[in-house]
C-alpha cells in the first residue's frame, strides 16, 4: 500500500491521476469478474467499506470539478450548451440527476470543511448534500467563528449518522454553537410554522357518490391534537359502553371515531351553551313527490342538498331530531308545497325527556343526554306526535338500531309501560320469546 501511495503522490497532474484511477478501476472489473466474490466473510466486507469510501472521493472529486465548470460557464463556451445539458449527454443523466449534481457543488463550495472532509472520503455524497443543506440554514446573524464550528459539528455528526438522521439535526447543531441564536431561530421556525398551517386549514366534505362522503381537511397541529383527543376520548367511551350493551356488537377504532365525531356535531347542534354555534340548528330540507306522499313506509324522500334517495330508515331516524321541511313535487318537478319548518323536538320538550329518561333509555347503556337524540316511537312521518309519551331518549347507535324496519321481520321494538317507563322488546332472534327488557336505571312501581 505504501508503495501504491508514492506511485500516486509522483503523479504530477490531476489529468495523469484521473488516467491511474481509469486504469485502477478497470483492473479492479477484470478481477471482480474473474473470481468468486464472496471468498472470505471479513474480506468482502472490508473491500466494500474501502471501495464506498474510494467512491466517496471520487464523488466528492466530481463534484468539486462540477462546481468550477459552473462557476466558469466552461460547458458553453465548449460545447455550446448549459452544464446540464451537457451532463445529461456525456454522463446520461437524467435532467433531474444533472441539476442535482450542479445545485449540490453549488452549496457544497460555501463550505471548506465540510469540502474536505468529502475529499477525504469521511462523508458520502448524501451527506455532503443534506449537510450542506443544514447549514445554509442556519440564520444569517452567526458569525464566521460560530458558522465555522457548526460546520465542524455537522462533519462530526456525520462519522456516526446517516444522511436522514443528518436532516434532522439542524437545530441539535444551532444549539450548541450559538443558544441564544437556536432559542430565536426556534421560535421564528414556529411562528412560521403556526403562519402556514392557518393558511392552509380547510374543511369539506365529498360525495363519493356511493352513499357514503369523505371528510377531508387540515389544521395547524395544535388544533388537529385537540380534535383528535376530544374524538378519541368519546369514542373510546362509547366502545367499552357498546360492549356492555345487549347485543354486544363490537366496533373498531375507526368506526367509533366516525360516531363519536358525528354525536360531537349533534351535541353542538342541540347544546344552548355553544353560543352562536349551537343557536342556529341544521335544516334538513327533505323532497318528496306528491305520488310517494301515500306510501305506507314513507320511501320516495331526497335529500334536496344531494339529491340522494332517503330510506326511510334513515329519514325517520335524521327527523327525530332536527329541523325539517318538506317540500312537495308535482309531475313535472314543479314546487306544490313547501311544508313550514318546525323544529321536530322543542326545547322545552326535550328537557322533560332528559329529565325523565335521564340518559339513553336502551338496557345497558350509560350514554348521558347531551349525546342523545329523541326518537319518536311512533314515527313522525306516520303521523307520530311530538310529544312526551312518543319521545325515547336514545344514542345514536341504539337510535339506528331501533328504528323500525320498512319491511320484513321485527327489529327492536320500544313501548312505554303503564308505570311511565320505557320497556324494550328484543328481535326473535335476540330471544325468542321476545321478552321485554327495562334499563337498569329505572326501578319498575312496586304494586
Amino acid at each position: 500500500m505504501a508503495a501504491v501511495g508514492a506511485q500516486v503522490r509522483g503523479l504530477e497532474s490531476v489529468d495523469e491521476l484521473i488516467a491511474a484511477l481509469r486504469a485502477a478501476a478497470g483492473e479492479l472489473g477484470r478481477r471482480m469478474a474473474a473470481q468468486d466474490a464472496d471468498g472470505d466473510g471479513g474480506a468482502v466486507l472490508d473491500r466494500i467499506t474501502g471501495l464506498i469510501e474510494v467512491a466517496n472521493t471520487v464523488q466528492a472529486a466530481v463534484s468539486e470539478l462540477v462546481g468550477a465548470a459552473d462557476r466558469t460557464g466552461v460547458a458553453r463556451a465548449v460545447a455550446g450548451t448549459e452544464l446540464t445539458t451537457w451532463l445529461t449527454l456525456k454522463a446520461r443523466l437524467t435532467r433531474a440527476q444533472a441539476s442535482q449534481m450542479v445545485l449540490g457543488a453549488r452549496w457544497s463550495a460555501r463550505f471548506a470543511v465540510l469540502r474536505g472532509a468529502a475529499l477525504s472520503g469521511a462523508v458520502n455524497p448524501h451527506q455532503v448534500r443534506v449537510g450542506a443543506d443544514v447549514l445554509r440554514h442556519l440564520p444569517d446573524s452567526l458569525d464566521p467563528g460560530e458558522t465555522a464550528a457548526a460546520e465542524r459539528e455537522v462533519v462530526g455528526q456525520a462519522a456516526t449518522r446517516a444522511s436522514d438522521q443528518l436532516a434532522r439535526a439542524g437545530e441539535e447543531v444551532l444549539e450548541r454553537v450559538a443558544p441564544q441564536a437556536a432559542q430565536e431561530a426556534a421560535e421564528d421556525k414556529a411562528a412560521r410554522q403556526l403562519r402556514r398551517a392557518e393558511s392552509k386549514r380547510f374543511f369539506a366534505v365529498r360525495d363519493n357518490h356511493d352513499g357514503t362522503a369523505s371528510l377531508v381537511g387540515l389544521l395547524p397541529a395544535a388544533e388537529a391534537e385537540l380534535v383528535g383527543a376530544v374524538v378519541g376520548a368519546v369514542a373510546g367511551k362509547a366502545r367499552r359502553q357498546l360492549l356492555a350493551a345487549p347485543d354486544g356488537k363490537l366496533v373498531d377504532r375507526g368506526q367509533a371515531g366516525a360516531d363519536a365525531l358525528v354525536e360531537l356535531c349533534r351535541h353542538a347542534q342541540g347544546c344552548s351553551k355553544a353560543g352562536p354555534l349551537g343557536a342556529a340548528t341544521a335544516r334538513l330540507v327533505v323532497v318528496v313527490k306528491a305520488e310517494d306522499l301515500a306510501r305506507p313506509d314513507g320511501t320516495g324522500a331526497a335529500s334536496a342538498g344531494t339529491g340522494r334517495p332517503l330510506d326511510s330508515k334513515t329519514f325517520s331516524r335524521l327527523a327525530c331530531d332536527s329541523e325539517a321541511m318538506r317540500v312537495v313535487l308535482g309531475a313535472k318537478g314543479e314546487v306544490l308545497d313547501v311544508g313550514r319548518a318546525t323544529r321536530v323536538i322543542p326545547r322545552g320538550l326535550r328537557a322533560a325527556v332528559v329529565a325523565r329518561d335521564k340518559g339513553c333509555a336502551f338496557p345497558g347503556c350509560d350514554r348521558p343526554p347531551e349525546v342523545c337524540e329523541g326518537h319518536h316511537v311512533r314515527p313522525w312521518r306516520r303521523g307520530g306526535a311530538t310529544s312526551l309519551s312518543n319521545i325515547c331518549l336514545l344514542c345514536p347507535a341504539h337510535h339506528r338500531l331501533v328504528e323500525p324496519p320498512a319491511s320484513g321481520p321485527p327489529g327492536w321494538e320500544v313501548r312505554l309501560r303503564d308505570d311511565g317507563l320505557w320497556e324494550f322488546i328484543p328481535p326473535p332472534w335476540f330471544d325468542p320469546d321476545r321478552k321485554p327488557m327495562l334499563h337498569h336505571r329505572f326501578k319498575p312501581a312496586r304494586p
